[in-house]
């Protein structure tokens, strides 16, 4: 045999060895099974349609039953014995899907059809039946028995018809039995269950009054056999019925009679009770079955019964609700599954199913179904649902949202467990699919796995590798997509157990508690103060913010003691516990055995989970054992009050404000409304006017109130004797206007800090007004909000004044603002000496200058290395120089095309010879194409059109055998979501022996123009050029040399009954990591040597006007345009670029 590995040796016992069929010979004997089995089925068909056509004369009774059905039962074997030997030629991972597929559908639709065919037979007989024993309202009781025993004698004679029949009857049960485990097997019989329970609960109520009926039937027969009897044996009714003590006995006897006479009724059909009546000698064998005929009858009542209680119980169930269909793929069969169950099944009516279909449907679904409309409503109905089915019911356009959703899933966190178990869900809804969408098998291509692997977590990805290399090692294959999916489900279990799933908690919670550990050693703390003005508080307001602080004791009891001094007031807000020298305070805590952290007994500090927040730095120690530096370093105090602020900056600006006097010292604080505009949300709090900062800043706290988020930034922060970088966030698009208008000021960026460093006291108040008469139309909004913005100089017209009410003695002035009323200057302060001040006040005086950390860098290399100043050119990589070197050397101009060889990076390439996994591809590929015709055509279509435009070519036969440098890619075909167009993709990506052909190459340089420039030089002129070069890539060729690394596997002609052929691409492909550079350099070298005075400006507009193989671009006038696109026409085409679209 060609197609077979076999050998006719015969071993020492004379037994000869199996044979051992080869990949062609399997396939071969697959194809001639396949075929035989369609022929049966085809053969089966023809058989049905002939019953149906005898079906429409009840005369063909006769002959259906006894010659065609059991003819239809033989075809039926035969058609299983050929399925089985399909199923034997099948791969494991392919039976349960043809048996799905393909065999239950159709087994399911014969049995359907002998069961229908069935119930016609006995519907006919009955109503022959019926004919047959008529009985006229004169006819007496002799003349019926005589009637009866006519047909007996005349039944009788056709027993043997019927037991003719019995054999046909019996391969009818059995073909019923087949058919009915072929319809459990298929899961789509689950739709169709619940049709039949409706369709049940009709029969019931009919099949109820049939069986009432033939009870009554029963009865009365029973009682005319008693009648005949009694006639043919000449007793009178006084002698059948004895005296009054006998009457028991007989009427027991007699209901027995009765009852045994009975069973010779069959509730199902009609025909039993016309047998004939016979003599009482006949009459007293039979007696003995009367009973059981009875029980029969109980037993179909109860079993009626029960079934009505089911049904009852399936009518309280919950209502089933249909959600509304937008047009999703995925969401396409669950919605007709609700649809069918909850509206379909449950009226007749089409037209009320067309509404419905409309009223569940929503966007383009919705308009589909309204196309339908004008049409009768049976054939609008079903042209709708066919609609539906075409656009989003489409195994393929399953399969590709289902993959496209898998590819752009968002890169999962290393312990963000709630995304890896949504993730895990999702695909194990992927897998599910597969069982019954063939097209998703492409989840199972290694090159989309690696998408969805890299959607992981590095150290899940690493651990996946080592189960992948596993199961290869112990199962000899390849991991599958379902291992993935097990893989990814274990591993999202993992992440979200209950107990030790969250362990960074854990971890973050450790570190916490240790951060949280008070230092006892002395070390050098930052005071806290203000930056972007002078702030100025007395020691008598520090002691009243210490008084503030209230420890977890004080919420719970009115009456606190101190442990230091045994008075009415917490240990924290103790004066003489604060004086005392730190070493000492920490002394007496551990005598008391009170916490570090919250000064309360019971527990250490490490363990503490109620730490006060410290008054003064802010940091998680209670006030009273905050170490000042006046402490350690008397001398130097001053100097570090002067210097106690938070810094911020930008872009090397200045901010500063000095003042004098003390916290009662109103600043330039005005109530505003502030948005983005982005958003309509409008926040009010109070703005700081600062004309001395030439940056505008705003708390975190009011950015998250807008449910903004700005962009990152590190700043440098300028102030005496300081410099600091600080993280802050840049926002845009804000927006700003007083409190009672709606005339909104633009804000330029803004900067965001933790706080600003003013406090509410420094906030004027109306009343505060009152005793300055001359401020009487100065009206001062009052809110409940904090100070979250400072507007600096360079929002101008918010602080630009426009009304001016000068002081008067030692009052404040006011200015009229776009924003309102501003008032600076004291106004609560008391008359005191400057020396009583200066005792009790320390003073703040804060000059900021604001830099640009990047800026500062630069700056600094330029004046470090002047002879290399730092540019913001981009530079190209010494892989990319490689590149440039490569296409250069080996581009050639040759017929009219640029021809460029494959950029390796390393020449010659290491790629193994991989036929083998283009072979299987080609395998899996076939079966698609035979399964979708439509798919097959457009495949077909695409190919030839590659082939025909010299794009491909069949290699020589005389190449074929080359030894080396060979490389062969698979391909599959894809649809433009939008345009229905399909694209054949060659997987540059496929792996073997862990190389592929992208892995080989080099990508170059980016050489396409950015998408904004272009965007930007496309509005200079009114009149705009577009235009778009034709398969780009397909215009550049690669050499001969390296055509042989581009082959793949098609049948000749698109013949899927041929065997494959072996053909190489003669361009770059899509798909190649190198085509998009080589493809623009072929371009620019066309610009390049085309370039002349005459066509300068069609050269400029290759080089800088194209996005990839896009033309925009604008000139001044429409003669300009036409002059143009014949220049760019002729400049192209000298490259082989063809350009279209215009």
């Amino acid at each position: 045999m060609d197609d077979a590995d076999e050998t006719a040796d015969s071993d020492k016992d004379g037994h000869k060895r199996a044979v051992k069929y080869t990949h062609k010979a399997l396939e071969a004997r697959l194809n001639r099974q396949v075929n035989l089995r369609k022929a049966k089925m085809a053969q089966i068909t023809i058989h049905m349609n002939e019953i149906d056509k005898l079906k429409e004369n009840d005369e063909n009774v006769e002959k259906i039953e006894q010659e065609l059905l059991t003819q239809l039962n033989k075809l039926y074997q035969e058609f299983i014995e050929l399925n089985d030997n399909v199923q034997e030629l099948l791969l494991d991972e392919e039976k349960g899907d043809d048996q799905r597929i393909w065999f239950e559908p159709k087994s399911s639709k014969i049995g359907e059809f002998v069961l229908g065919t069935e119930r016609w037979i006995e519907k006919v007989k009955d109503a022959n039946a019926a004919k047959n024993e008529d009985v006229e309202p004169g006819d007496s009781v002799s003349e019926v028995a005589s009637t009866v025993r006519k047909k007996s004698r005349a039944g009788s004679s056709a027993g043997h018809s019927v037991a003719s029949s019995a054999t046909s009857s019996s391969s009818i049960l059995r073909m019923k039995e087949e058919a009915e485990k072929a319809a459990l097997l298929a899961k789509a019989a689950s739709l169709k269950k619940k049709q039949a329970l409706q369709l049940e609960e009709m029969n019931l109520k009919a099949k109820l009054e049939e069986l009432e009926v033939q009870t009554a039937i029963a009865i009365s027969d029973a009682k005319l056999k008693v009648y005949d009897v009694r006639e043919n044996t000449g007793e009178s009714t006084q002698e059948y019925f004895p005296p009054k003590q006998a009457v028991d006995q007989r009427r027991s006897r007699l209901k027995k009679d009765t009852d045994e006479e009975n069973s010779d009724v069959q509730p199902a059909t009609r025909r039993e009770p016309k047998s004939a009546v016979k003599h009482v000698s006949q009459n007293v064998p039979k007696a003995e079955n009367s009973e059981d005929s009875v029980f029969q009858i109980m037993k179909r009542q109860n079993e009626i019964t029960q079934m009505l209680v089911k049904q009852q119980n399936l009518s309280q169930l919950p209502q089933r609700d249909v959600p509304i269909f937008i047009g999703d793929p995925l969401n396409f069969r669950s919605f007709m599954r609700a649809f069918d169950n909850a509206i379909d099944s449950k009226t007749e009516n089409v037209k009320d199913k067309l509404f419905y279909l409309e009223q569940y449907t929503s966007g383009e679904p919705q308009d589909l179904v309204k196309s339908c409309g004008h049409m009768r409503a049976e054939s609008g109905y079903r042209e709708a649902r066919r609609l539906l089915q075409h656009h989003y019911g489409d195994e393929l356009k399953i399969a590709s949202a289902y993959i496209e959703k898998a590819l752009k899933w968002p890169q999962i966190k290393s312990e963000d467990g709630k995304m890896l178990n949504a993730y895990a869900l999702f695909l194990t809804g992927c897998h599910n699919t597969m069982q019954d969408v063939d097209y998703m098998a492409e989840m199972d291509n290694p090159t989309n796995m690696r998408v969805i692997i890299s959607k992981l977590p590095y150290k899940m990805r690493e651990s996946w590798r080592n189960v992948a290399y596993d199961i290869h090692e112990r199962s000899g294959r390849r991991a599958r997509f379902s291992d993935l999916v097990e893989y990814i489900d274990r591993q999202a279990k993992v992440k979200n157990d209950p107990l030790f799933g969250d362990i960074q908690e854990l971890t973050a919670a450790s570190v916490a508690k240790k951060s949280k550990t008070p230092d006892l050693k002395y070390k050098k703390v930052s005071p806290k103060g203000s930056s972007f003005v002078t702030s100025v508080c007395t020691e008598q307001k520090k002691q009243g913010e210490m008084k503030k602080e209230t420890t977890p004791q004080r919420d719970k009891t009115s009456c606190v003691v101190c442990t230091f001094c045994q008075k009415n007031h917490a240990l924290n807000s103790c004066l003489k516990f604060k004086e005392q020298a730190h070493k000492d305070k920490i002394e007496f805590l551990k005598t008391k055995g009170l916490c570090f952290g919250c000064i309360t007994q019971g527990h250490l500090s490490k363990d503490c989970k109620k730490r006060l927040t410290c008054q003064e730095c802010s940091k998680m120690h209670p006030t009273i054992l905050h170490i000042l530096k006046e402490m350690s370093s008397k001398s130097s105090s001053c100097d570090e009050n002067k210097s106690r602020m938070s810094t911020d900056s930008v872009d090397h600006e200045t901010c500063g404000y000095t003042g004098a006097g003390n916290s009662e010292c109103i600043l330039a604080i005005v109530p505003v409304k502030i948005k983005s505009k982005k958003c309509d949300k409008v926040v009010k709090t109070y703005a700081f006017i600062d004309p001395g900062s030439s940056a505008t800043f705003c708390t975190e706290a009011l950015m998250r109130d807008l449910n903004l988020k700005g962009r990152k930034t590190e700043i440098l922060l300028r102030t005496m004797g300081q410099e600091k970088p600080v993280h802050s966030n840049i926002l845009s698009d804000l927006e700003i206007c007083g409190l009672e208008c709606e005339d909104y000021i633009d804000l330029p960026r803004v900067f965001t800090q933790k706080e600003i460093p003013v406090k509410q006291e420094n906030i004027p108040q109306q009343k505060d007004l009152e005793k300055w008469p001359y401020l009487d139309q100065v009206k001062l909004p009052h809110l409940k909000a904090e100070i979250g913005v400072l507007i600096g100089a360079n929002v101008h017209k918010a602080i630009e004044p426009w009304q001016v009410i000068n002081s008067e003695g030692n009052g404040p002035y006011a200015i009229r603002t776009a924003l309102g009323w501003i008032v600076n200057g004291p106004l609560r302060t008391d008359v005191s000496t400057e020396s009583d001040q200066m005792k009790t006040s320390s003073f703040t005086v804060n000059r900021i200058a604001v830099a640009d950390i990047e800026t500062l860098l630069v700056e600094q290399f330029n004046a470090d290395f002047p002879e290399r100043n730092y540019s913001d050119k981009m530079e190209m990589s010494q892989e990319d120089r490689k590149f440039m070197q490569s296409v250069e050397q080996s581009i050639r101009y040759k017929d009219g095309h640029y021809c460029i060889g494959l950029p390796f990076k390393n020449d010659p390439a290491n790629l193994p010879n991989n036929r083998c996994i283009a072979e299987q591809r080609a395998i899996g590929l076939k079966r698609k194409l035979s399964k979708n015709l439509e798919f097959y055509k457009d495949y077909k279509a695409f190919m030839t059109d590659i082939i025909d435009k010299g794009y491909a070519e069949k290699v020589p036969s005389e190449q074929l055998e080359r030894p080396d440098r060979v490389w062969y890619i698979p391909h599959h075909g894809i649809y433009h979501p939008k345009k229905n167009k399909i694209r054949v993709v060659f997987d540059c990506t496929a792996t073997y022996q862990n190389s592929s052909l992208n892995s080989q190459l080099m990508q170059g340089p980016d050489l396409t123009n950015t998408l904004i420039g272009v965007l930007n030089r496309f509005r200079q002129e009114p009149v705009a050029v577009m235009a778009d070069i034709e398969s780009m890539f397909y215009q550049v060729r690669v050499p001969e040399s390296n055509a042989d690394l581009l082959r793949f596997l098609w049948w000749p002609e698109g013949d899927l009954s041929k065997p494959t052929a072996e053909y190489r691409m003669t361009v770059h492909l899509f798909g190649a990591t190198s085509s998009p550079s080589c493809a623009c350099f072929a371009l620019r070298k066309t610009a390049m040597d085309g370039k002349t005075e005459a066509m300068t400006e069609a050269a400029d507009t290759i080089l800088q006007k194209f996005y990839m193989d896009d033309c925009l671009k604008s000139v001044a006038s429409e003669d300009a345009a036409i002059k143009l696109s014949q220049s760019l026409i002729s400049m192209c085409s000298k490259g082989g670029f063809h350009l279209t679209k215009w």
